[in-house]
């Protein structure tokens, strides 16, 4: 039901910009190239168009070129990651060890694969490649060099869970993360800090 409940709220604004891309924008513009930028922008739109509504976007076609409304890689990122949390949440709620070491690995799978790729793809620090390929086909919008934002924000919310539900959970009041809170709560710096 989660599931059905998110898609429910993000297909119908997806729907809207879809449809306003394809068959209203064209008349917000006039000039020597807008016709031809048009074109390009819509062209997979009428091609491919559920891609989006089934939120593969990013993966599906392989290009950014070739991808309807290709602004949103985002949300496709976002709904897959939604997709794969709730049996991580429910693993953490099992056994919260076992589901931080499981967040801490997807981080690692994410910086590792993002490794391979720049030494594969001789990807520099400015983003680009000296191997003539679209750094952005592979690397920009995909959801595996996405995923470790993502959970670094899932590991702060576990901590979060753990630190301000630490009354209802005794068992949780051991861990680092908190014993780390006690210790800058309790020290002089956090005053200093906010006094300056």
């Amino acid at each position: 039901l989660i599931y059905f409940h998110r898609y429910y709220r993000l297909i119908f604004p997806m729907i809207y910009i879809q449809l306003f891309t394809m068959f209203v924008m064209r008349y917000f513009g006039n000039g020597p190239m807008y016709r031809q930028s048009w074109d390009f922008l819509t062209k997979s739109c009428f091609a491919n168009p559920w891609q989006n509504f089934v939120f593969i976007a990013n993966l599906y076609p392989w290009g950014m070129a070739d991808q309807c409304i290709g602004w949103v890689w985002y949300l496709m990122c976002d709904m897959q990651f939604f997709i794969i949390s709730p049996p991580i949440i429910i693993i953490y709620c099992l056994n919260r060890r076992i589901g931080k070491l499981l967040v801490l690995s997807l981080i690692v799978v994410s910086m590792v694969v993002m490794g391979v790729l720049s030494l594969v793809w001789d990807i520099s620090m400015d983003g680009k490649s000296s191997k003539k390929t679209d750094v952005a086909d592979y690397v920009y919008n995909k959801p595996w060099t996405r995923m470790g934002a993502y959970f670094v924000g899932a590991l702060f919310g576990i901590s979060y869970f753990e630190l301000t539900c630490r009354d209802k959970y005794q068992e949780l009041s051991g861990t680092l993360f908190n014993k780390c809170y006690d210790i800058l709560k309790n020290s002089q710096v956090i005053s200093l800090l906010v006094c300056c």
